[in-house]
């Protein structure tokens, strides 16, 4: 690989995002570098891995030398259970410090991807990027004082653009409720539907959230902005899980589930353990319409989404069954001639 080629440094590339960043970078003919806490089989070949910590203002400095973009994603959720300080410092401080380093060695873009749950309940609105920020969770209120750092570094400078997605959905999906649906629909066992099932909830398919991305790079519109990312096409809850039931070929019925009932035990079992699927920020806004605007994205950068909701998760489901090959789905063996 060329010395000379434009080297782009990616944060905590473990992830849905972070791995198929790195495969489209790579594509592109670009040198990719990652910060990670471990080196993982699935980057590109040819990426460069510096293992370190993003607090670590030393690793960071050291990354973020002749980087030409950052895409800061790392990150921590409830999940990992941690102490409260070290989920806000690997947040918070992690992402400022790679925002001033970078910005220190003269990066081109510094793009930051935070959460449209730093917005909270939506209701029925299209919420547009400038709209009320009032976050239901820690992990929300982490990313929005993230965000409030970042805008105040643009304001002084420094290149940085602001990524929202929702929940992303596509291959090496890491959601852990859909492939929990999967494996129903694939057994043909019964699937919940919340409540009547008419809710219309805005996912982003990994391309997108991609593609968006690297679209910020190339505008200095994007710089010191914060932007919507999602996926087109959206249906009804109903819509979606009657598609995805079809593609995999299930006979699985859609059981109709209360949402008061499903909030209540939710709260309930938050109180006393770690969150194990859900973020209150993600279940408190079950059964709400949760759409996003798009259209800042459009006007400032010519971006639009080119994938679907129903490809999200077609193409994730299609990774799933890659991962868990047997017993083969009945829509995929072979049929005996009569």
């Amino acid at each position: 690989m060329s010395e000379n080629m434009p080297i782009d440094l990616i944060t905590g590339a473990a992830g849905i995002v972070g791995i198929r960043m790195a495969e489209e970078l790579a594509g592109m003919g670009r040198r990719v570098r990652i910060i990670d806490l471990k080196r993982w089989p699935l980057y590109p070949h040819s990426t460069e891995v510096i293992i370190g910590d993003v607090r670590d203002e030393k690793v960071v400095r050291k990354a973020v030398r002749d980087v030409e973009n950052v895409y800061h994603l790392s990150t921590i959720i409830n999940h990992d259970r941690v102490a409260p300080e070290v989920f806000r410092s690997v947040i918070v401080q992690g992402g400022e410090t790679v925002a001033r380093c970078a910005k220190e060695a003269g990066a081109n873009r510094i793009v930051v991807f935070t959460t449209t749950e730093v917005y909270g309940h939506l209701f029925s609105e299209p919420r547009f990027e400038d709209g009320p920020r009032l976050p239901l969770d820690e992990y929300g209120r982490a990313k929005k004082l993230l965000e409030d750092r970042m805008f105040a570094l643009a304001e002084n400078g420094a290149p940085v653009t602001i990524v929202r997605p929702p929940v992303i959905v596509g291959p090496r999906l890491q959601f852990t409720p859909v492939p929990r649906i999967f494996q129903l629909l694939r057994h043909n066992l019964p699937a919940p539907l919340l409540g009547d099932g008419s809710s219309r909830i805005q996912f982003a398919h990994v391309d997108d959230v991609v593609s968006l991305a690297i679209a910020t790079t190339k505008s200095d519109s994007a710089v010191g902005e914060a932007f919507n990312v999602a996926s087109g096409g959206v249906l009804t809850y109903r819509e979606l899980m009657l598609a995805l039931r079809e593609h995999i070929g299930s006979r699985s019925r859609l059981l109709p589930v209360p949402v008061r009932l499903t909030l209540a035990v939710m709260r309930f079992a938050n109180r006393f353990t770690s969150p194990l699927f859900f973020e209150p920020g993600q279940f408190e806004i079950i059964g709400e319409d949760y759409l996003l605007d798009l259209s800042k994205a459009e006007r400032l950068l010519g971006w639009t989404s080119k994938r679907t909701n129903i490809e999200a998760f077609v193409d994730a489901y299609d990774w799933y069954l890659c991962m868990h090959p047997y017993p083969k789905p009945q829509h995929l063996k072979p049929r005996l001639p009569s």
